[in-house]
């Protein structure tokens, strides 16, 4: 006696894609354990000592500004991620020892998002041959960062959003102020908290803003900017002030170009957050501020420029 078990082939199948898919999950997962691994090898066998950066091994290098792009693509149905690693203007050397000065010869740029979308530009290079291939290093030295000053101007009949943005080495120092050159009356009143008569001006014509406000904008990947709110004047005359400052932490930062798809973790643990992005840095092109004034019930006077 036997007993004839039949199968269906459809059921075989279903059976034989999710063995497969089962298997493709836990290489991936292999593969980005043993990236892990080797990067940690690399930064373990690496150290700096008298302004240079000593590897752990001999590699060909690719030197120069590096630039990192990476961002997710979705179908409707299904999302896959995109990077991008390459070196602009590189010099290929062979080496073990490196000048930090020839490594930490400019500025940078990083805007990563919890979502790991992440568009940077730093001064670094990545190892082209051997052992360490594909392992990126950047330099984040903020005494590159330029010290510049703009000024805008956004305004509408009388009134006036006068904003500086002021950058440095630590971030961008702000000022917006709210300015009403319409003309106005001076009145005596009484301040009861103080026990004082002041005087005080009231404009013939009620001002049309609500106030004004500065913002700085930085680029992110693939299309459009970020831009956040620094300071807010929220009556005539008034001038109000903002910073956004940016704290790194460590000076060189290490990965693979292939895990790209964990950058919010990757350069959270060299530059200090804020809120559900991190942004640090400055390259021209990437950053520009917006004086806007704000009208009630009609569209707003901004003024923009690149910092």
């Amino acid at each position: 006696m036997y007993f004839e078990i039949q199968i269906n082939p459809f059921i075989s199948i279903s059976i034989a894609l999710m063995s497969i898919a089962i298997v493709a999950i836990v290489a991936s997962y292999a593969l980005h354990i043993s990236r892990e691994d080797l990067v940690k090898r690399f930064v373990y066998g690496m150290h700096i000592e008298d302004k240079k950066l000593f590897l752990p091994a001999v590699a060909t290098i690719d030197i120069g500004d590096v630039y990192i792009e990476g961002y997710w693509v979705s179908n409707g149905k299904s999302s896959s991620y995109h990077s991008k690693v390459e070196v602009a203007n590189a010099q290929q050397v062979e080496a073990s020892v490196l000048d930090l000065d020839t490594i930490c010869n400019s500025s940078f740029y990083v805007y990563v998002d919890r979502g790991n979308n992440v568009l940077a530009i730093a001064p670094g290079f990545i190892i082209k041959s051997g052992e360490y291939r594909d392992i990126v290093v950047l330099c984040l030295d903020k005494s590159k960062i330029p010290t510049k000053e703009i000024e805008l101007r956004a305004s509408k009949g009388s009134e006036l959003a006068l904003a500086r943005v002021k950058l440095g080495p630590t971030g961008y120092e702000t000022s917006v102020k709210w300015v009403v050159e319409a003309p106005a009356d001076k009145r005596l009143v009484y301040d009861e908290e103080k026990g004082v008569y002041r005087f005080v001006e009231e404009y013939k014509e009620r001002p049309r803003a609500r106030g004004a406000r500065v913002e700085i904008c930085f680029k992110k990947p693939r299309s459009g900017s970020l831009c956040r709110e620094v300071a807010v004047a929220r009556a005539p005359g008034e001038e109000a002030k903002g910073t956004k400052s940016f704290n790194i932490i460590t000076t060189i930062v290490v990965f693979h170009r292939k895990l790209l798809q964990d950058a919010y973790r990757l350069f959270s643990s060299a530059i200090e957050s804020q809120g559900q992005e991190i942004v640090a840095g400055y390259r021209e092109g990437f950053v520009y501020a917006k004086s806007v004034l704000d009208i009630s019930l009609a569209r707003d006077s901004i003024a923009e420029q690149p910092i």
